[in-house]
């Protein structure tokens, strides 16, 4: 006759009551001579053994097994229980079973779709290098399976095996411009472009990298492999560079474009006399007003240049007019030059590109020391009065006053330098070449004709203008 069992609160405690199977006697108080709880899994058993009770580890052993308890029995603990009487001690474990571990899919590169600030080396944050864009290579390999692990079968204390799942392996989901390896474990760029992942973990890498609204402080920075374009605008301070081309279909403001294989702004550049544009390629602008556009190949305006610095290593054509700023090309055609209130506008033709383009970055090299010289001399002159007056200097004045010292003397050699190459290009002979300047309509006085360093003022305003350049002479006039 099995055992009858009474559940006192939340313990199920074996009853006084016992048969003959237990034979554990009586406790004078009618207290059980053994108590039992057995948690809900049937993972854990807990003994309590009366104090005064005459029992051992048989009695125990019979106990649990009077449960159901025939897993997992831990005889020193059955020990130590029959050593601390009165306190529940736990005498069996079962054996949980292990989970497996899925497959996943390794990914080498970031898929968070949230901008990220980069931490600069001195502990500050840069707002415009966001990684907006993860360029990879063609060959790169973007992602890796990684193989699942199985789990391990389990036993609760009544010795019933505990299932546990089949491991789940992973799968990679190829995209656009994207391949699996041939051993399957993969996923291997095959152009170069800008890799993104879906929401359904699908890889691709696109070699035209779109930006539906504004570069600014949504995006930071945009440094590209492939092409890019811009749906909105280009906004001060920030910098577009891409290794095919760039387009823009707003406007850009103070801010760097650069595509080696072109540019093209649909909206026109409002630069306040910060917006650089350059390319070896064309650059194609339907208007630009207070800013640099520097090309390896023509500069195509389809309205006007107002106050721009120019230079290009084939053609200058301007559909409208160019009023104020610079202009320098072999070949420079007009609609009008200059305005009505005479302002200064400078058209130099007939000189080589490379020499004009090497005369702009001298003169930005030359333009950059002297600014940064005016910031360290700033710094340094409240230091070197210090010293001559005789006031205590601590290490680190001393020490910044000689970096300082040292800086001035390099950023004045870099002046130097830069003054003294330009004086030597324009002394070269091939230095000149052919040259034109053709416009169809106003010559307004204020302009400059220029040509290897020749310069002929307009003292009167012409209809037409055809000027030719040869060796650095200028000929030509009124059309």
């Amino acid at each position: 006759m099995a055992p009858s069992l009474r559940k006192r609160k939340s313990l199920l405690v074996l009853s006084p009551r016992q048969s003959s199977e237990y034979d554990l006697g009586v406790m004078g108080d009618g207290t059980p001579p053994i108590e039992l709880r057995i948690s809900e899994d049937a993972m854990t058993a807990e003994v309590k053994i009366a104090s005064g009770a005459a029992v051992g580890l048989p009695a125990v052993l019979n106990a649990l097994a009077g449960r159901g308890v025939v897993y997992g029995i831990d005889q020193k603990s059955i020990e130590e229980a029959l050593e601390k009487r009165g306190e529940w001690v736990v005498v069996a474990r079962g054996t949980p079973a292990v989970k497996p571990v899925h497959g996943r899919v390794e990914y080498h590169f970031s898929t968070s779709q949230k901008p990220k600030v980069t931490i600069r080396k001195n502990g500050s944050a840069d707002f415009k290098e966001l990684g907006y864009v993860q360029n990879v290579t063609a060959g790169f390999q973007l992602a890796t399976l990684v193989d699942p692990v199985p789990g391990r079968t389990g036993r609760n204390l009544r010795g019933d095996v505990l299932p546990c799942a089949e491991p789940v392996p992973a799968k990679l989901k190829p995209g656009r411009n994207v391949s699996i390896s041939e051993d399957g474990r993969h996923l291997i760029a095959d152009v170069d472009g800008a890799v993104k992942i879906d929401r359904d973990g699908v890889v691709s890498v696109d070699q035209v990298l779109n930006i539906l609204g504004d570069v600014g402080p949504e995006t930071g920075n945009i440094d590209f492999v492939g092409t890019v374009i811009v749906g909105g605008n280009v906004l001060s301070d920030f910098r577009v560079k891409a290794a095919e081309e760039v387009v823009v279909r707003g406007s850009v403001e103070g801010a760097f474009i650069e595509g080696r294989k072109g540019v093209r702004i649909e909206g026109g550049v409002f630069g306040s006399g910060k917006a650089l544009i350059q390319s070896p390629g064309n650059i194609t602008v339907r208007r630009a007003q207070d800013a640099h556009l520097y090309s390896g190949g023509d500069i195509l305006v389809q309205d006007s240049l107002v106050r721009v610095s120019a230079v290009a290593a084939g053609k200058i054509s301007v559909a409208r007019a160019i009023i104020g700023g610079s202009v320098a090309a072999p070949s420079v055609f007009a609609g009008t030059l200059g305005a009505d209130s005479e302002t200064r506008t400078v058209v130099e033709i007939g000189i080589s590109p490379r020499a004009r383009l090497m005369g702009r970055k001298w003169e930005m090299d030359f333009q950059k020391a002297r600014n940064r010289l005016i910031i360290v001399r700033e710094r340094l002159h409240p230091l070197q009065e210090a010293k001559r007056s005789g006031k205590i200097m601590d290490r680190e004045m001393v020490v910044e006053m000689d970096r300082l010292e040292r800086e001035e003397f390099s950023l004045l050699s870099t002046i130097l330098a830069a003054a003294a190459d330009v004086r030597i290009m324009l002394a070269k002979p091939d230095t000149a070449v052919p040259g034109t300047l053709t416009v169809s309509g106003t010559v307004h006085r204020g302009v400059i004709l220029a040509s290897c360093g020749m310069e002929r003022p307009v003292t009167q305003e012409h209809p037409r203008l055809k000027v030719t350049a040869s060796e650095g002479k200028l000929a030509g006039g009124a059309a």
